[in-house]
């Protein structure tokens, strides 16, 4: 016995993906642009959650350290190893404990790309978060 079987294809075309487009499912991470040679000593703690597609530590949107990794399968957010820290890693839902602090926004844009920036200002108008904050991880 023989079924006709059709196909069909969409997305065919020309045009080659956006390598730098985000997945959907990839929320905004907003890296500092270089390491400091500064860091603010405050307390920093908070549970991760993702809010309006934004990464929030309690009431705060998060710039963390160069080199800090989103990975959406697992939801984890994973700090690289520094000169006397391991690699730190922290799961969505579960509480972050570390340090960091708040600058005037002049010194948060000095220390964005430009698509940071503009991902910063949208998580600060869609989400419920109160500022925005340096901040990293205890280790």
């Amino acid at each position: 016995c023989t079924r006709p079987v059709t196909l069909s294809l969409t997305g065919c075309g020309d045009t080659a993906p956006d390598a730098d487009a985000k997945p959907e499912s990839e929320p905004a991470m907003l890296t500092m642009s270089s390491d400091w040679n500064f860091y603010p000593q405050a307390m920093v703690r908070g549970d991760l959650t993702l809010e309006a597609g934004c990464l929030l530590v309690g009431d705060y949107l998060p710039i963390w350290p160069s080199g800090t990794a989103w990975d959406a399968s697992t939801e984890v957010v994973t700090f690289p190893a520094g000169p006397t820290t391991t690699a730190v890693s922290v799961r969505l839902g579960e509480r972050f404990r570390g340090g960091g602090g708040s600058f005037p926004d002049r010194v948060y844009r000095s220390e964005l790309g430009p698509e940071d920036v503009g991902a910063m200002n949208q998580c600060l108008g869609d989400s419920e978060a109160r500022g925005v904050m340096f901040a990293y991880p205890e280790g």
